[in-house]
């Protein structure tokens, strides 16, 4: 052949001359021959695909109003964490009573009014793409874990409070009282960490050579622990994976009591005034008594369960691995409901619980008779927040973009955790009140005034 082509060659460009396409790189001859093929097989599917690819590549979709009306629910606000898109991938949200704190995989922490979504400020925590976990909020400090270091960062304006470098690779969130900091480890101890001594010397400037005289205490167990504590100020329960429950005194460790189970426990504890709930992989939950270890019930939900149980009042919301969500009596342990579709809990209202599916549609469930109400598609929002605070909805996207819900009619959060923090709403009169106290002040000696 004059031009070196081979016959294959000049097969497939006679093709393309037919088709009318001009491109010459050998590299993109056979896509490019597939699609103009399919657009004349099937005139119109191509401009359906390029469309249908587009709406793949987008992240999420805000739910409109009127699709929010449609379930009595209202936008409340949504914004954007700050993270490096490139690279960083949102990992955790939490709520204390008026911030929800985003955390990324890089470190980055972002806080916002949760009310109003204003950004309160954000920071970056150790060095980006070390590992962290869900952080631990009390009245003044969070406490996150970045890497193999401990942060306390002041919550109203985001600046690093103290630093403790851990002695060794943590697994568990950590939990706080008025003394200790109680952190699980991978090689199976529980560790209290000195507060006080803790804040004396960062400001000294002795960490992290010192830092071995912050432990005061080490609990082992022969397993990882991969459950935070619970605190009770003068007792300490954690759960470690060969499925025992132990309580011991906050100040030096005794053991009061060791509860046992026939499988190791992945699901955070659950707790409620006198009362610890242990879910367990033997299929089981269990009410124990939190002072003396006596186990009050226990329900088998059939399958293993890794969710935390949710207390609401005198709910306990059960999440078994296969799916579907339990509402137990907690006092009694009495099942009220099961419903097969809810796999993670998101918030509760009087009448109303909101869960989600395997497919990432809000469920809206009848809190009394557990029957579903409606289904609200909310693709994109993968993240979602196990509100056991109030009644506010948060999820969020992989990329940062967070989302608040709520009833329309709920203008302020119930509180569910601590009611003695619910706001004090001012009392309107009525039109005849008011009327009333709008009116001139009666003479004396006329009808109706009083008279001495």
């Amino acid at each position: 052949m004059s031009c070196g082509l081979s016959e294959a060659l000049l097969a497939r460009r006679t093709v393309r001359r037919s088709l009318g396409i001009c491109v010459l790189r050998r590299t993109r001859i056979v896509p490019l021959l597939a699609a103009a093929i399919f657009c004349v097989e099937t005139p119109g599917s191509f401009a359906r695909a390029q469309t249908s690819a587009l709406s793949q590549t987008r992240e999420f979709a805000l739910p409109t109003q009127a699709a929010l009306n449609r379930h009595n629910l209202t936008r409340r606000w949504w914004g954007s964490a700050h993270l490096n898109p490139a690279r960083d991938r949102l990992s955790h949200i939490s709520l204390d009573d008026t911030t929800l704190y985003a955390v990324s995989t890089g470190g980055l922490i972002s806080a916002f009014d949760s009310e109003t979504g204003e950004r309160r400020w954000a920071r970056q925590m150790g060095i980006a793409d070390q590992p962290s976990f869900q952080p631990a909020l009390d009245s003044e400090r969070l406490l996150l874990i970045v890497g193999m270091s401990l942060y306390a960062i002041d919550k109203r304006t985001g600046d690093v409070v103290w630093q403790l470098r851990l002695p060794s690779s943590p697994s568990t969130s950590p939990v706080s009282d008025a003394n200790n900091v109680y952190i699980g480890f991978l090689n199976g101890s529980m560790i209290a960490f000195n507060l006080k001594e803790v804040e004396s010397l960062y400001k000294e400037g002795l960490l992290p050579q010192f830092s071995y005289s912050t432990v005061r205490w080490r609990y082992a167990t022969n397993k990882p622990i991969l459950v935070p504590a619970v605190s009770l100020g003068n007792q300490v329960h954690f759960a470690s994976s060969n499925g025992s429950l132990y309580c011991v005194t906050s100040d030096d460790r005794t053991l009061i009591f060791q509860f046992e189970t026939d499988a190791p426990v992945a699901a955070p504890l659950g707790r409620h005034k006198s009362h610890v709930f242990l879910a367990s992989q033997d299929n089981r939950v269990y009410s124990i008594d939190a002072e003396r270890g006596e186990l009050k019930w226990s329900f088998p939900s059939g399958h293993k369960i890794s969710h935390a149980p949710i207390v609401i009042g005198d709910d306990l919301f059960v999440l078994p691995d296969a799916g579907g969500m339990f509402r137990l009596d907690s006092p009694s342990g009495d099942e009220k409901w099961w419903n097969p579709a809810v796999k993670e809990f998101a918030a509760a209202t009087g009448a109303v619980v909101y869960g989600f599916d395997a497919d990432g549609r809000m469920a809206l469930i009848d809190r009394a008779t557990g029957k579903a109400l409606s289904m609200l598609p909310l693709p994109g929002f993968s993240i979602r927040l196990q509100n056991d605070r109030t009644d506010r909805i948060y999820v969020a996207t992989p990329r940062g973009t967070l989302l608040c819900l709520s009833e329309r009619n709920r203008t302020e959060p119930t509180m569910h955790k601590y009611p003695e923090r619910q706001p004090i709403l001012p009392e309107f009169a009525t039109d005849e009140e008011a009327a009333a106290a709008a009116a001139p002040p009666a003479e004396p000696g006329a009808e109706g005034a009083e008279t001495e």
